[in-house]
């Protein structure tokens, strides 16, 4: 089995959460701040829209005694993933496929990728597999905010084209991410 990686993807194995977060895989699914939670019974997923929401999460990880990345800067018990770029670093226990027409996903190394582990109500054709806009920071910054943080997402308008899009937060526009 695999689990989906849309947007930016924290994975963790599910060996890690039972031997390293207090309540294993259970408390860590309840402790999740969004409903992209997903699991294949090797890895889990959660799934974020901003780079600072994963660096906040990532955190609150390592404040629990797992580990990020070791002093080569290999994830260990938590790896990043990208949606259209795979690990954003070595990942020894993960193997990452983009494919063309439908999601992005991952499987534990030495295992077969099989069926693709999905959050509960996930729908492809509503997906950000389906319909992702990538926008770089320097993008974005030409994007105004419109009504600022609400209901868990920044809503934006574009200055010339007037279009509307929001973008989930569940930390809020004023966490910090992650280091270089």
């Amino acid at each position: 089995m695999s689990v989906l990686i849309e947007g930016i993807s924290v994975v963790v194995r599910t060996e890690t959460l039972k031997e390293k977060f207090p309540g294993g895989v259970v408390a860590y699914c309840l402790d999740c701040p969004n409903s992209t939670f997903c699991t294949d019974r090797r890895l889990t997923r959660v799934g974020f829209m901003a780079p600072n929401d994963v660096g906040f999460f990532v955190r609150s990880l390592q404040k629990r005694g797992l580990l990020w990345v070791d002093s080569e800067k290999r994830f260990r018990d938590v790896a990043v993933v990208d949606q259209l770029s795979g690990p954003t670093s070595t990942c020894d226990w993960l193997v990452y496929e983009r494919q063309v027409d439908g999601p992005a996903y991952a499987w534990m190394t030495g295992a077969k990728p099989g069926e693709v582990a999905v959050p509960r109500d996930w729908c492809y054709e509503e997906s950000l597999s389906k319909d992702f806009i990538y926008t770089p920071k320097a993008g974005a910054d030409r994007w105004r905010a419109a009504e600022a943080h609400r209901d868990g997402c920044d809503l934006f308008i574009h200055p010339r084209t007037g279009q509307k899009t929001a973008c989930a937060r569940p930390f809020g526009p004023h966490v910090v991410g992650l280091p270089d």
